[in-house]
């Protein structure tokens, strides 16, 4: 295999393995401080994101409930904002680290707002695969 490749493939369905499969891959995201959301004007870093949704690690714990819909959030991807998403928490909890992730879902995205999450999530791909080839041959010997 000349390239790495992080696409998924559908599993049969004669398989052992549990119905509960991710729809998404989640990019994690590195470079927190040029990838964020906005809610109710206040910026959110994200630990991962996907075309679903993202996970944000807030300083202290909010107010934000399971099934709980926050509209008018604002998506800030390097020099792209999306804006306008509807996001419905999925998942609240204390990790390990005793810190909270919450779990955000993007609900009724429009075709223009898939595009520009498309795109971005591509590039991000694309640019978290180049990094693991440079390690790779850096690593090589």
């Amino acid at each position: 295999m000349k390239k790495q490749s992080i696409e998924l493939k559908q599993v049969s369905e004669d398989t052992d393995i549990p119905k509960i499969v991710r729809k998404s891959f989640r990019i994690p995201v590195e470079e927190r401080d040029k990838i964020s959301v906005t809610i109710r004007g206040k910026s959110y870093p994200l630990s991962d994101i996907s075309m679903s949704g993202v996970r944000i690690y807030p300083a202290e714990k909010t107010d934000f409930t399971v099934d709980k819909k926050i509209e008018s959030c604002k998506l800030h991807i390097y020099d792209t904002t999306i804006t306008g998403l509807t996001g419905e928490i999925v998942h609240f909890s204390l990790n390990s680290g005793e810190q909270w992730q919450y779990g955000i879902k993007w609900i009724d995205l429009d075709k223009g707002q898939k595009d520009q999450l498309s795109q971005n999530i591509l590039s991000m791909k694309e640019k978290l695969l180049q990094d693991s080839n440079d390690n790779f041959d850096n690593n090589k010997d």
